[in-house]
């Protein structure tokens, strides 16, 4: 009976969402970048932390880019990945 309340307090918090490891890698990255220092000597820190995703940045990049293409805000050639 308490697995079945505790199952159900979870569907209510939405946890099957924000515990999904996708979620929880891109929390664990942006957690990561905020305690990087943005500063100009510490470059070399950041684009190590953003190497290890760098493949899930460009997916994006290349998403966001056919995106704004399809809906005419840019024009073909301006911007690449």
């Amino acid at each position: 009976m308490m697995r079945q309340v505790d199952k159900h307090r979870a569907m209510l918090r939405r946890e099957p969402l924000w515990k999904r490891r996708e979620r929880r890698e891109a929390l664990a990255l942006a957690t990561k970048l905020k305690t990087v220092p943005l500063e100009e000597r510490d470059r070399e820190a950041l684009l190590t932390a953003l190497g290890d995703h760098l493949d899930t940045l460009q997916r994006f990049a290349a998403h966001e880019i056919a995106a704004r293409l399809a809906a005419g805000d840019l024009f073909p050639g301006q911007v690449t990945v």
